[in-house]
């Protein structure tokens, strides 16, 4: 049994990462499909069933944050990661077939930034965990050494975080607390002198020394690609909803839309 389960669990990580590395050209095949077997109408991206895919596809983009933020609000985190990932996998498929296999256009840039995001997304689920066990399993130092100078101003940013954490969360320990966003909208300088005091400390102690650039930065690049998104998603359903004129640069307005300006 004990050799089983190791290969069970390699096989369940291989088909994991196969589906974050299909998702996106399967939905860009269907959008191709879809765009050539709908009559001429219906397969444009702006067409009231494109627009739909795109609305419902919106929204299931903006639930994935759901998945950070829950934890943060104190949430269980578990269910939030199923929905980060359900609503994530489903909103790349949606928003792709409401391109309409149009990719290699301006708003076809937001897609190939939401394929990033899910390869991203799928990495740091499925390939980053076994690197970071087999980081936990060595004996490297896990951070950068200390001289006493070094170790002098540690102990002062602790006894800094200790008192702030008195007023932030009297019940909490300095070594087991992590911010939430009750404390930002409770106590929103406190949070932030608190947060301050902890990026001080993570770059004395080199939180990152002794792990790889991937390892350091893949998830907040992750998320800074996912923001990145977020604002160019809100962006163009701004255009095409007030700014239609603009959008259509003289070509018909043929999709919803409230304002025609430009």
């Amino acid at each position: 049994m004990k050799k089983i389960v190791p290969a069970i669990n390699s096989v369940f990580l291989d088909i994991r990462l196969l589906f974050y590395i299909l998702i996106s050209p399967l939905a860009v095949v269907l959008a191709y499909i879809l765009a050539n077997v709908l009559p001429g109408e219906l397969s444009q991206p702006g067409s009231p069933l494109m627009q739909s895919l795109a609305i419902v596809g919106t929204i299931l983009l903006i639930i994935t944050f759901y998945g950070v933020l829950s934890k943060r609000f104190g949430r269980p985190s578990r269910f939030g990661t199923v929905i980060h990932i359900i609503s994530g996998s489903l909103a790349t498929i949606l928003v792709t077939l409401h391109s309409a296999g149009n990719i290699f256009s301006t708003p076809g840039s937001l897609i190939f930034l939401l394929f990033m995001v899910i390869f991203l997304g799928g990495w740091l689920r499925v390939v980053m965990p076994e690197n970071f066990s087999m980081t936990f399993g060595t004996k490297l130092r896990g951070f950068a050494p200390l001289d006493e100078g070094k170790k002098q101003k540690l102990k002062e940013i602790i006894s800094s975080k200790e008192i702030l954490l008195s007023e932030v969360e009297p019940s909490a320990q300095e070594g087991l607390f992590s911010l939430t966003f009750r404390h930002w909208i409770r106590s929103p300088l406190l949070a932030y002198n608190y947060r301050k005091l902890e990026k001080i400390e993570e770059e004395i102690v080199g939180q990152r020394a002794s792990v790889e650039p991937a390892q350091a930065y893949c998830r907040q690049l992750h998320q800074a690609l996912s923001w990145l998104l977020l604002i160019g998603v809100a962006v163009h359903v701004i255009t095409v909803t007030f700014f239609a004129n603009y959008v259509a640069d003289g070509r018909s307005i043929y999709w919803w839309h409230i304002k025609d300006w430009g």
